[in-house]
């Protein structure tokens, strides 16, 4: 995981933990893809830094969980898959490694489905 100023911020970055205002409400979950919309609310609510997901390989920050995607699919995966590790630290190694594994499944799912090859 790394400390990322809202400056630094870019759309495609994965949250490794909630954002959450002063008060405690959630504002956006774990594992979510940041977008130009999250951008907004972050600023809206003044948060100045969130944690992202790392490459746990070469230790860069990631973009984006697949390459070569259609985004909304894989927006839909790792929302899907947020919502399955919810309660878990996607910052964990092992655990990273099964979130990437869920988003890539559920990717290869919702791509069987709208080329009309699924069940």
């Amino acid at each position: 995981m790394s400390i990322i100023t809202l400056k630094n911020l870019k759309p495609g970055m994965i949250l490794a933990q909630e954002v959450r205002d002063l008060s405690g409400r959630l504002l956006l979950g774990q594992g979510l893809e940041i977008t130009p919309k999250r951008l907004r609310i972050l600023k809206a609510w003044n948060i100045t830094e969130v944690e992202v997901v790392e490459d746990t390989k070469s230790g860069e920050t990631k973009s984006a969980i697949l390459e070569n995607i259609d985004p909304d699919l894989q927006r839909q995966a790792v929302e899907m898959a947020a919502d399955h590790f919810h309660h878990t630290d996607t910052g964990h190694p092992l655990i990273a490694q099964l979130f990437d594994y869920d988003v890539k499944s559920r990717y290869q799912q919702l791509e069987k489905g709208k080329s009309g090859d699924g069940i």
